[in-house]
């Protein structure tokens, strides 16, 4: 099983608080820093006040604090939930107070961008702003990667045992990692959720704008609150800030002592306390270190070239001084076979966990050796599937060129592990 280890580091200088995971051979898969004190707005709800309106393209600037404003884009089908409406008319004016998300943080000198949807999450559920200020029914929405079973087990739990009132209309979304939870943990943290949204949006009508509503949690926090059922065994972390959101939160519901708590599909939370720092423990500067290296150097001799351009990452698949391995795992004939379909297999695990350990998104191009056949091809792509279905982020492999090139798409949340520490692709 996969442990994640969350603690503070210091590269180049700077402070971090980083949150690794291992897998059970104890190779890093996954690196995620944020600075120290973390000042991103990603998540964040205000109550912001209209600056500036722009035709073309249709959108607007919200001031959301006395430096910073954020990009609203705006469409026909925007929803926009007014505070202090100052204009006539349903369209946004300049002047008016309205409540706004923040979906992307600001790069550079481009303003962070903002979403009109306005909504907070729990670990199994999350619940959205309606228009409108009417309680008597609410919407509940289930996800669709649950089974038809599961499906109406939730819509009838809710239909049948949520009897909170609320002062304002909300909608309810049941994440996938609801599956097989117990109904009254369900009802007690969507009653939780309630409250919190109630007391934003009392919030919001008293505020003097601009002001933040709700702080959301940082992307570390999100991250170690939303873990995928199974995905790891063991979070460990020495930060006691982080230990308490973590203890303090709905996911660890079962508090086994003062330093142990355990979510509900087991997941063991442990609050580290030796001497011994945990950074050199799992000696996490030297997987960093390693991570951000052009070259990937393998046991076997081989080596993966890994380079970023403005437009696409760029793997190439080098294997001169490679030793032979072993055809057999898979499938293929060292002697009679295709040794370059065997030299391509054997570094798909390792491309796969290059591509989530690094955060590479957009497009990605690996440049594989060229085989004999459409075939080889066909299982080079199956096997890449089958390595990238365990990426918490959605990856799609495309196709493979008749020049052996495979093209991959990974979707773009957060900036690559390189952006984020030292600011360049």
């Amino acid at each position: 099983m996969n442990t994640c280890v969350i603690t503070k580091i210091e590269y180049d200088g700077k402070d971090y608080r980083a949150l690794y995971i291992f897998d059970e051979s104890r190779h890093a898969i996954e690196i995620l820093p944020e600075q120290v004190p973390y000042c991103g707005l990603m998540e964040n709800v205000y109550v912001g006040r209209i600056e500036k309106m722009s035709d073309y393209p249709k959108a607007c600037f919200v001031r959301i604090d006395a430096e910073k404003s954020v990009y609203l884009p705006l469409d026909d089908s925007s929803k926009i939930h007014y505070v202090d409406k100052k204009s006539n008319g349903s369209k946004p004016h300049q002047g008016d107070l309205i409540l706004v998300k923040v979906k992307k943080d600001e790069v550079r000198s481009k303003d962070a961008v903002g979403d009109s949807e306005i909504s907070i999450s729990s670990y199994h559920l999350e619940c959205y702003l309606e228009q409108g200020s009417s309680s008597d029914c609410l919407h509940v929405g289930v996800s669709r990667k649950l089974s038809p079973e599961e499906r109406k087990r939730l819509t009838d739990l809710f239909a049948s045992g949520f009897s909170s009132t609320t002062t304002y209309a909300y909608r309810l979304v049941i994440r996938s990692n609801a599956d097989g939870i117990d109904g009254e943990v369900l009802l007690r943290e969507a009653e939780a959720l309630f409250v919190k949204m109630d007391k934003l949006m009392e919030s919001a009508h008293i505020a003097i704008a601009p002001q933040l509503l709700w702080k959301a949690p940082s992307p570390i926090e999100a991250r170690a609150l939303h873990f995928r059922r199974g995905e790891v065994g063991r979070v460990v972390t020495d930060d006691p800030a982080l230990w308490k959101v973590l203890n303090e939160s709905n996911c660890f519901i079962v508090k086994k002592d003062k330093k142990t708590s355990i979510r509900d599909d087991e997941t063991v939370l442990e609050y580290y306390t030796d001497p011994y720092p945990l950074s050199m423990l799992y000696s996490l500067l030297s997987e960093l270190e390693n991570a951000l290296k052009k070259t990937v150097w393998l046991s076997s001799g081989a080596s993966l070239v890994i380079e970023a351009t403005e437009a696409m990452y760029v793997i190439d698949v080098n294997s001169s001084h490679r030793k032979s391995g072993s055809a057999e795992r898979y499938g293929t004939n060292g002697k009679n076979g295709d040794p370059a379909l065997q030299a391509n297999l054997e570094l798909v695990p390792e491309i796969a966990r290059q591509i989530r350990l690094r955060n590479l998104t957009g497009m990605i191009l690996v440049d594989f050796m060229n085989m004999k056949t459409p075939e080889a091809g066909d299982l080079l792509l199956k096997m890449l599937r089958r390595e990238t279905k365990s990426d918490p982020i959605s990856v799609h492999v495309v196709d493979i060129t008749g020049l052996g090139i495979v093209e991959i798409t990974r979707k773009k949340q957060n900036p690559s592990l390189k952006q984020m520490l030292t600011g360049t692709i």
